[in-house]
């Protein structure tokens, strides 16, 4: 009996060490720290449970019934899903996904293209978007104007990102190289699509940059002013088009939304 008392009263010598080590490393580590009269043993890491299967179901499903709604975003569905299982985790989730949009798109994309069409030509390789005399650098020069100071803070958020988050500012960009590089159909201006889609995505990085420039310092709010006004100009300048196009009005016989 008194051996094994000495021994509790030993324990309970070492254990508040052990607690106060361990909150150290808990602190450390990034983890909140152990509430008061918790166990010194620490717990292994569990792993993050695996996502909901049906959520990857349904996306497959939707992204599958796209063709006959917008082709050309169906092919960025399926290059950005491609991406996805290359540079991130769940792949085989992913790749669930990217099967039944397969299935489910491909008799449409095939029944698309039968008979004689011009869509037989299409997709092909079509360098330049709208660029005259496509060089590389009339190329870069072009998204160098169509996007301005924009491009500032995509490198911006890009240093300051994690790795895991630069990955998708790598998938996002898939899409302008798609819309500077193929043709989907006879009018090359439908690659825009692929351009907007872009700014979607890259304009999460956009926002992010500017977050942390404005919490940085005094400097970095005078810093997003000019900034933020010379991006939202950008956007008015592109409405004008929109304004000056001419306009058409047919007439159909029978309509009776017309008659």
């Amino acid at each position: 009996m008194a051996r094994k008392r000495r021994r509790s009263e030993a324990v309970s010598a070492v254990e508040p060490e052990l607690q106060e080590g361990a909150a150290v490393a808990t602190a450390g580590s990034g983890d909140p720290p152990a509430e008061a009269g918790a166990p010194s043993t620490v717990a292994a890491r569990q792993p993050a449970p695996p996502p909901p299967l049906a959520g990857f179901v349904l996306s497959g499903l939707l992204i599958g019934a796209l063709p006959f709604w917008n082709g050309p975003v169906f092919v960025v569905a399926l290059l950005l899903v491609a991406l996805l299982f290359l540079l991130y985790p769940y792949r085989r989730y992913v790749f669930l996904m990217g099967t039944i949009a397969v299935i489910v798109g491909l008799p449409q994309i095939m029944l698309w293209r039968t008979g004689e069409t011009e869509m037989q030509n299409y997709p092909r390789l079509y360098w330049g978007y709208t660029v005259e005399n496509p060089t590389v650098a009339r190329v870069l020069e072009y998204l160098a104007f169509s996007f301005g100071t924009k491009w500032l803070l995509i490198a911006l958020g890009a240093i300051l990102a994690t790795w895991f988050q630069r990955r998708f500012l790598v998938v996002s960009f898939s899409l302008l190289a798609l819309a500077l590089a193929v043709q989907f159909n006879i009018e090359i201006y439908s690659n825009h699509k692929f351009i907007h889609i872009w700014i979607i995505l890259v304009n999460l990085v956009v926002a992010y940059a500017f977050v942390r420039l404005w919490r940085w310092s005094t400097v970095g709010r005078i810093l997003v002013v000019p900034l933020l006004v010379s991006m939202t100009l950008g956007g008015i300048i592109d409405l004008f088009p929109i304004r000056n196009d001419g306009h058409f009005a047919y007439k159909v016989q029978g309509d009776l939304l017309i008659n």
